[in-house]
């Protein structure tokens, strides 16, 4: 058995990381020389990445670590771009000191507190702490401790701690407050983990938009919620999700984009991934039968989830449907460069 491992840095966060074994390699030499290609690509282009973090600051992770156990009193005598690297370790500190905090995750990756932390902006994380050092109190601190309360108080933490909110996987996407996902079929299954379990999701009309007649249906298992919707039509629609615990709720605009599949698609009830680079998906559910159409501007392209090998697309795969592994991943590293689209759906 062998097995590469692709793993890269940047300034001490991890961008993608998969496995990719050889059990194919009997069954499938082609997909095989696919696979090949995908782990010569990812090591490429860590190379290429280390490469652009040597020279931006030589052996400077041992000082900065150091640097961060000093004094907040020292933090405005470091220059913008010294603030800014510092920033960037230091998030990586705050974000697992939040996870580990969060006693419903088995590890801190597995926590929305990690997560919320490691995507703070890092101009942002640095503005705000020279704020905080700016003030008396703080400056006896040192600049890990101010930045752990720092990030995690622009990260809103706390709110995630006490919930409610909702989680949800792949192909819904959250920026800006609002929901989204695109589907090529009038039926989508949504997954989400509320918080806290307790708390009820709700599917409502978005009243102050154009209305609709989608028909929604809301399944518990504990924590876990499966929304299902149907006669989603073409173009754009709306609709209202709100979660109610603890005499709190909190309210999304959720956002269906429904078009026709790719050619060479065959599905019904579909979801299509898009993105660019590499990427990490939190929880993909995919049912038996399915089959993936992708396109890649920089094929290769793979899917995996720690050892399983979900997808690889190569350059002689074109958009013929390739059928994937029925299962309900978490973690799932997409290995790519430039932009793709991958579209799932039934096979028949």
């Amino acid at each position: 058995m062998v097995a590469w491992r692709i793993v890269a840095h940047v300034g001490g966060d991890r961008l993608a990381s998969g496995i990719l074994g050889s059990a194919m390699a009997s069954a499938n030499p082609e997909r095989m020389r696919s696979v090949n290609a995908a782990a010569a690509l990812a090591t490429a282009a860590t190379a290429v990445l280390f490469a652009g973090c040597a020279g931006g600051h030589p052996n400077r992770v041992p000082d900065i670590g150091k640097r961060l156990l000093l004094s907040g009193s020292t933090w405005h005598s470091l220059s913008a771009r010294e603030r800014t690297n510092m920033a960037r370790y230091c998030r990586q500190a705050a974000a697992v000191s939040a996870g580990r905090a969060d006693r419903m995750a088995s590890a801190p990756i597995y926590s929305d507190s990690y997560h919320a932390v490691t995507a703070v902006d890092l101009g942002r994380l640095s503005a705000a702490l020279s704020r905080w050092f700016a003030m008396r109190d703080h400056a006896s601190q040192t600049i890990q401790q101010g930045c752990t309360a720092v990030a995690a108080s622009l990260a809103q933490v706390r709110l995630l701690a006490n919930g409610p909110y909702a989680r949800f996987a792949p192909p819904l996407r959250n920026g800006g407050g609002i929901l989204a996902a695109h589907s090529t079929a009038s039926s989508l299954d949504l997954s989400a983990r509320v918080v806290p379990p307790r708390a009820r999701l709700l599917v409502r009309r978005a009243l102050e938009r154009a209305p609709n007649h989608i028909v929604s249906r809301v399944r518990r298992g504990g924590s876990l919620v499966n929304v299902e919707l149907e006669r989603i039509p073409l173009g754009r629609s709306f609709l209202r999700l709100e979660v109610i615990g603890d005499g709190r709720s909190w309210r999304r605009l959720l956002v269906l984009d429904r078009g026709p599949a790719p050619r060479g698609a065959r599905d019904r009830r579909g979801l299509v991934l898009r993105g660019s680079g590499p990427k990490v998906l939190r929880s993909l559910n995919i049912p038996s039968g399915w089959s993936a159409v992708t396109t890649a501007t920089g094929a290769p392209l793979t899917l995996t989830s720690g050892d399983a090998l979900i997808l690889v697309h190569g350059p002689a795969d074109g958009r013929t449907p390739i059928p994937v592994p029925a299962g309900h991943y978490r973690w799932v590293t997409v290995a790519a460069v430039g932009d793709w689209t991958v579209t799932l759906g039934p096979s028949d």
